[in-house]
């Protein structure tokens, strides 16, 4: 079964491969770490107790999981993008800040290092 998923997927020209790389679901990849991190603090905020049956569940589960969605999605664009967007900033200023690596030069084994 995992074999024909992937040989499926693999191939742009499928249905399921234009399922997969379609826009809403590469947003809601990107924001994925941001629904692992929210999912368990909001399920316990929303607290619904929905219908005892079967359908009541399903829908129940379905408007919580569409909830926990878009503020994952809220999340990541208003915190996650900007904090990488920094992080790379930052990092890429003090790359350049530092010396060329030809000005470094390696200790020889037989040098001894003085701290």
């Amino acid at each position: 079964m995992f074999l024909l998923l992937w040989g499926l997927a693999a191939n742009s020209r499928t249905l399921l491969a234009r399922g997969l790389g379609s826009r809403p679901m590469v947003v809601a990849g990107e924001a994925s770490f941001a629904f692992y991190l929210l999912h368990v603090p909001l399920i316990g905020v929303l607290r619904i107790d929905g219908p005892n049956t079967w359908m009541g569940w399903v829908v129940t589960t379905g408007l919580l999981y569409l909830v926990i969605l878009l503020v994952a999605v809220g999340a990541h664009v208003v915190i996650e993008v900007p904090a990488q967007r920094w992080l790379r900033r930052t990092l890429d200023r003090r790359r350049s800040e530092a010396p060329p690596a030809e000005e470094l030069r390696p200790v020889a084994p037989t040098e001894q290092v003085r701290v």
